[in-house]
C-alpha cells in the first residue's frame, strides 16, 4: 500500500494505491470425513486492488468541500466445504468483479449551526461462475450470474445549537437503487428498483445539571410504502466522581434489501419487514489521575428486544442458502468494557482494553411443523458468550502487543444439536507482536512482526470452513515528511 498526501491551508489531497493476493493454500486437518486426514485448501485464492482519491477544499473560512473516489477489482475463489469427498470436481467456484463509489459533501457551519450536505454513487460489477467436472466432456457450468447494481445516495443535516445545553437537528433523505442480475444458465434474473425516502428530527439537551435527555424522531418511506412512524428516547444522568448511568428505548424498522427479495439463486420474494422494540441500560465510571498519567474508564450494560419477523439466512437442501422470516425472536443479554492506560519515565505507556458480552436470542414463532425443534433455541451463529482482551507495552520507539479472542460453542442450526457435522465449537485465539519505531532524517520506520494463532488452534468460523492455523506476517511501514 503507498499513500501520498499533500496540500495547503486550503487544498489537501490524499491518494491512496493498494494491492493484496494469496495463494490462501493452508494446510489443515480434515476431521469432517472419513479418512480425510491432512488436506490443502483449493481454489481459496484472492486477490484485491484499487485506488482511493480524496480532495478536500476550504471554499471560506467557515466552509469546505470535499469529493472522494474509490475503484477496487477483485478476484476469488469460493472455497468448497471440508464434507466434499470429490474436490474441485464436485464445484469449482470463482466470483470477481468491480465497484466504483464516489461522493460529494459540502460543510457550513457558524458558532451555532451546521449544515452537511452529502451526494455518493455506489456501482458494483459482479460475476459469480459455478462449474462441476464430468468425465470426457470437462467442467461444465451450473451457475454463470452476472450483477449490475447501483446506489444513489443524498443527504442534508443541518443542526443549531440554543446554547450549551439545547440542541436540535434535522435529517433529509433520499436512496435510489437498482440492482439488474441475470443468470445465463438457468435463464433466471431479476431487474428492479427502489426509492428510499426520509425524515428525522432530534432534540438533545441538559434540563438540569448533570442530566442529559434526547428524543429522535423518524419517518421512512420506500418506494410507495409508509414504515411505521420510529421513535426513541435516550436519557443520561453523570454522577460525582464521574460515575454515569445511560439508557435508551427505540423502534427499529428494516426492509428486506433486494438482494434478500431476489438474488439469484436463494431470494425470497415473500419476505416482511422487520420490526424490533428495542431497551438498553449501562453504567460506569471515568477516571484520569491529576497529572494525566493513568486513566481508567469501565461500563457494564444489559439489553433486550423483541423482534417480530426477524430476516435470517438458512441452508437449504437445494444447495444455497435462503432468507426466511422468523415470526417472533427475543434477544436479551449484557456487556462489559474496560479501558485503561498507565504513562511512566514520559516514553514508556501500559494500555488495557477488555470486552465481554452475553447474548442470548431466542426463537419463539410458531412452530412450522410437528418436527420443529428449533422454538425456545439460540439463533444459528450467535455465540452465547464472547470476550477480547488487547494489551500494548510502548517504551522507548519499542511495543509488544498482545490479543486474545474467544467464542463459546455456535449452532448452525436453530436446533442447538451439538456436533462435528452441525455445530462449531468454542474456541480461545491468541496473537502478538513486537514491534519498533524510529526516525532516520525526514523518514518514520515502523517494522513489526506478528504471530497469528499463537497455540496453533484449530477453529471454524463457518461450518465446514477451515481456518489458518499458526501463521506470521511481518510488515515494514515507511513515511516521508
Amino acid at each position: 500500500m503507498a499513500q501520498v498526501r499533500a496540500g495547503t491551508e486550503k487544498f489537501q489531497s490524499v491518494t491512496k494505491f493498494y494491492d493484496t493476493r494469496s495463494r490462501n493454500d493452508f494446510k489443515f486437518k480434515n476431521s469432517d470425513i472419513a479418512g480425510g486426514g491432512v488436506q490443502k485448501r483449493e481454489n481459496a485464492d484472492y486477490r484485491m486492488m484499487g485506488a482511493i482519491q480524496e480532495l478536500y477544499f476550504r471554499t471560506t473560512e467557515r466552509s469546505f468541500l470535499s469529493l472522494k473516489f474509490w475503484w477496487q477489482n477483485y478476484d476469488r475463489g469460493v472455497p468448497g466445504l471440508t464434507t466434499n469427498e470429490s474436490g474441485l470436481l464436485n464445484n469449482k467456484n470463482r466470483q470477481d468483479g468491480n465497484s466504483f463509489v464516489s461522493s460529494l459533501s459540502y460543510r457550513f457551519y457558524t458558532d451555532k449551526s451546521k449544515l452537511d450536505i452529502s451526494v455518493g454513487d455506489n456501482y458494483q460489477l459482479q460475476n459469480y461462475l459455478s462449474q462441476s467436472y464430468i468425465s470426457g466432456v470437462g467442467f461444465y457450468k451450473i451457475v454463470n450470474s452476472d450483477t449490475k447494481a447501483n446506489s444513489l445516495y443524498t443527504t442534508a443535516n443541518y443542526s443549531y445549537a440554543f446554547n450549551d445545553r439545547l440542541e436540535i437537528s434535522a435529517r433529509l433523505k433520499y436512496n435510489f437503487h437498482t440492482v439488474a442480475s441475470f443468470d445465463s444458465i438457468t435463464r433466471n434474473g431479476y431487474d428492479t428498483v427502489r426509492h428510499d425516502y426520509g425524515a428525522l428530527v432530534s432534540l438533545f439537551g441538559e434540563p438540569f445539571k448533570r442530566f442529559r435527555c434526547g428524543v429522535t424522531l423518524r419517518q421512512e418511506f420506500y418506494d410507495k410504502s409508509v414504515c411505521p412512524f420510529l421513535p426513541s428516547l435516550f436519557l443520561e444522568y453523570n454522577f460525582r466522581y464521574r460515575w454515569f448511568v445511560r439508557s435508551s428505548l427505540s423502534k427499529n424498522y428494516s426492509v428486506p434489501t433486494l438482494n434478500d427479495l431476489f438474488y439469484v439463486p436463494g431470494g425470497n420474494p415473500d419476505l416482511v419487514p422487520e420490526t424490533a422494540y428495542v431497551a438498553d441500560i449501562s453504567f460506569g465510571k471515568k477516571y484520569n489521575s491529576l497529572n494525566g498519567r493513568f486513566s481508567i474508564s469501565a461500563e457494564a450494560g444489559a439489553n433486550y428486544s423483541h423482534v417480530k419477523n426477524w430476516i435470517m439466512w438458512c441452508p437449504t437442501n437445494r444447495g444455497y442458502w435462503q432468507p426466511i422470516n422468523l415470526e417472533k425472536v427475543v434477544a436479551y443479554g449484557a456487556d462489559a468494557k474496560l479501558n485503561t492506560s498507565f504513562e511512566f519515565h514520559d516514553s514508556c505507556l501500559i494500555s488495557l482494553t477488555a470486552n465481554y458480552a452475553y447474548t442470548h436470542s431466542t426463537n419463539l414463532s410458531t412452530p412450522r411443523s410437528e418436527n420443529d425443534m428449533s422454538i425456545g433455541k439460540q439463533l444459528a451463529y450467535i455465540p452465547l458468550h464472547s470476550a477480547n482482551i488487547f494489551g500494548r507495552i510502548s517504551a522507548y520507539g519499542f511495543y509488544f502487543f498482545y490479543q486474545w479472542n474467544y467464542f463459546s460453542e455456535r449452532f448452525t442450526t436453530s436446533a442447538e444439536e451439538t456436533g462435528i457435522l452441525v455445530s462449531i465449537y468454542p474456541y480461545f485465539m491468541s496473537d502478538i507482536g513486537l514491534g519498533k519505531e524510529f526516525v532516520i532524517s525526514d523518514f518514520a520506520i515502523d517494522l513489526n512482526f506478528k504471530i497469528n494463532n499463537l497455540f496453533n488452534e484449530s477453529y471454524r468460523s463457518v461450518l465446514w470452513q477451515p481456518m489458518p492455523r499458526i501463521n506470521f506476517a511481518f510488515q515494514i511501514s515507511v513515511s516521508y515528511r
